[in-house]
């Protein structure tokens, strides 16, 4: 994939158009979807804000170096539909860098994705807890914040994130339903990166008046929920970026994947956040398009099978990219489960093991929930590995439920990378070590016995895929645009529609044209370049702004500009100008004051704007500075560590 944007360019116009205030460095952002910002202003489309880096010596409010908040937006739906190409509205940047952040000149990078109060405001926060308000879906469209103060209750840290508490862990569907009714559910969570992990709270939201930051508090009843949980132990899953998605099944969900800290630099698997109200807390299960890479599995035993005494030592020619899925009995009496992977038969080549320590079948009266514990280690014999596991295993607990009879594991290898998932994402650890590209064996085991119910193995498909495979793919998600309705004339896909109650505009035929461009130049005849050339003497603030703008105001003949502006929308911004006109085959400026629109013979209109596609099944994504927007979620998986994980980091914009 191209790059999506670069530091101090606009690389969506021909040639390329400055961008003074993000010359240093474009950093990790977030998007939201907003109705109003779809193809010209007519229906839901995604509003990317993300960091940037400004350096006085080009923006001078940068005292000398600090952080400001910046928009970018899709160039063309109809178009690319993949949203590779991306363009920075002539109104950035949105939020300048504050004058009492100059010591922590960093302070605003990372904002959250936007979330949407009940009266319609939507508010932000970034790195040292700041908050930041928008009044409208029309002012999130249109780069308009202000700062209303840092959050009490938001702790600074990186990659932050606040969404709405998501649906309910699958198979507990009921108790979430009763607990929602009752209104005692928590409302909100909240997510950090820190210290090279990740973590996350569960709370409620009193949202406050309109401009104010709100609180976020303990739910009576979830008190033990507000306290920080790890999201992934081990020290390797970091900086993770979550977004709401469509769902295969037509709903909404929300996703999360993290970066893993390792030498190749790679996406996690993406998993589906969900909420269980039985074993109170989080859960994280891989999405279900991850079922879609299997091959033909391979049983590692018959069901039924009695572990205790005896290991099952199984080979397997594609064990380094592949998934295991386990399901035993939850035995009556403590039992240990344990899954070793091995470069041979014999311990010496044992790379990795994870068990679970099963408390046994709670007897009557005992707690609701027993506590097991999980536990991974990699053996790296000189190899990258974890960074913690070198120090011990990695270890977390696991809580289950009195009613449950049969837990779930899931662990999948991706040549460099080693995922483990247990009882549906209760429990999810992330480690890495370049000895699993070797492992070839894979042995069961229990210490007293355990019951298996089943027990496959599948080899793992490329998860690389191609941009027409993409749009082919049956789509779960509409947006809300008239099909085939292009945007009003002279307006720039993503841009604001002029007012309803806009007066009418003076629209110029031919000879008028010709009498309003006397006095202007063409440039360039060869280029066929316009631009408002204004007078030495010129005393109006209007000319005089086109003067210090004069490049800008120009566009290139029959430049194809995504349905209008390019550097001249740019430049007409600058100089205060409302609307872009068409003529011929050029763009001209037109002065807002003179409520002025140039008339020409419309462009033919664009194809209907196709539906956004269905997050393709295997695609790779990009690295962790800025992953692509456009990468759906299945896209961002296990990039770097093998076939099936996708390799290579891009400089695009992060989703979520």
């Amino acid at each position: 994939m191209p790059v999506a944007l670069w530091n101090g360019l606009d690389a969506s116009t021909h040639p390329p158009t400055l961008t003074p205030y993000d010359t240093l460095a474009c950093w990790t952002g977030s998007a939201v979807v907003v109705d109003g910002a779809g193809p010209g202003g007519r229906g839901r489309g995604v509003v990317q804000l993300y960091p940037a880096l400004c350096d006085a010596r080009h923006w001078p409010g940068c005292r000398p170096q600090g952080t400001l908040l910046a928009h970018a937006v899709p160039t063309d739906y109809a178009t690319d539909p993949l949203l590779t190409r991306w363009r920075k509205p002539a109104f950035n940047p949105v939020m300048q860098p504050r004058h009492e952040a100059m010591d922590a000149p960093w302070a605003d990078r990372d904002p959250s994705s936007p979330w949407r109060c009940s009266t319609g405001e939507w508010r932000l926060r970034t790195f040292d807890g700041s908050v930041y308000v928008s009044d409208s879906d029309e002012h999130v469209v249109g780069g308009v914040w202000r700062a209303v103060g840092k959050a009490k209750d938001f702790k600074e840290g990186e990659c932050p994130s606040f969404y709405p508490l998501p649906g309910p862990a699958r198979g507990f569907e009921p108790e979430y339903s009763a607990v929602a009714a009752s209104g005692r559910l928590p409302t909100h969570v909240h997510k950090l990166s820190w210290h090279g992990r990740d973590f996350w709270q569960v709370g409620t939201y009193l949202e406050g008046p309109r401009g104010s930051a709100g609180r976020f508090v303990p739910t009576r009843g979830w008190e033990e929920l507000a306290e920080w949980r790890e999201i992934s132990p081990g020290d390797v899953f970091y900086a993770s970026k979550d977004a709401e998605y469509p769902s295969v099944g037509g709903g909404t969900r929300r996703v999360n994947w993290g970066w893993a800290r390792l030498r190749t630099g790679m996406q996690t698997l993406p998993r589906q956040v969900v909420f269980n109200p039985v074993t109170r807390g989080l859960e994280q299960p891989p999405i279900d398009e991850m079922e879609a890479l299997r091959g033909r599995p391979t049983a590692v035993a018959p069901p039924g099978t009695q572990l205790g005494g005896v290991t099952l030592d199984v080979p397997f020619a594609q064990l380094s990219q592949s998934e295991l899925l386990l399901t035993v009995d939850i035995p009556p009496r403590p039992a240990t489960l344990t899954v070793a992977y091995y470069t041979d038969g014999g311990p010496a080549g044992q790379v990795l093991a994870c068990s679970v320590a099963f408390p046994g079948r709670a007897p009557v009266g005992a707690p609701a929930l027993q506590a097991a514990r999980v536990s991974c280690s990699l053996d790296c014999a000189g190899a990258e590995c974890n960074p913690r596991a070198l120090d011990g295993p990695v270890q977390a607990d696991l809580f289950l439920a009195a009613r449950e009879g049969t837990a779930e594991l899931r662990l999948f290898v991706d040549h460099s990378v080693a995922e483990v998932f247990v009882a549906r994402g209760r429990v999810a650890l992330t480690l890495g070590s370049a000895r699993l590209h070797d492992v070839s064996r894979l042995s069961l085991s229990a210490k007293n016995s355990m019951s298996l119910r089943s027990a496959q193995v599948f080899p793992l498909r490329s998860i690389w895929t191609d941009p027409e495979t993409v749009r082919a793919a049956p789509r779960v998600f509409e947006p809300d645009v008239a099909a085939g309705a292009p945007p009003p004339p002279g307006v720039p896909w993503g841009e604001p529609r002029p007012s309803p109650g806009a007066p009418p505009r003076e629209c110029l035929d031919a000879a008028a044209l010709a009498s309003r461009l006397a006095g202007r130049t063409r440039l360039d005849p060869d280029q066929g370049e316009w631009c408002w050339m204004v007078r030495e003497d010129a005393a109006n603030p209007k000319e005089a702004c086109e003067e210090r703008y004069v490049e800008p105001c120009c566009a290139t003949l029959g430049e194809d500009t995504g349905g209008g502006g390019g550097r001249c929308a740019a430049g007409c911004a600058l100089c205060s100008y409302e609307r872009v006109g068409r003529v011929g085959d050029s763009y001209h400026c037109v002065a807002g004051a003179e409520q002025l629109l140039l008339c020409a013979p419309p462009p033919p209109p664009p194809p209907p704007p196709p539906a956004m596609v269905a997050p393709p099944r295997g695609l790779a994504g990009g690295g962790r500075s800025f992953p692509s927007i456009n990468d759906s979620v299945a896209a961002q998986a296990h990039q770097g560590g093998g076939d099936a994980a996708a390799g290579g980091a891009q400089g695009a914009v992060t989703v979520g």
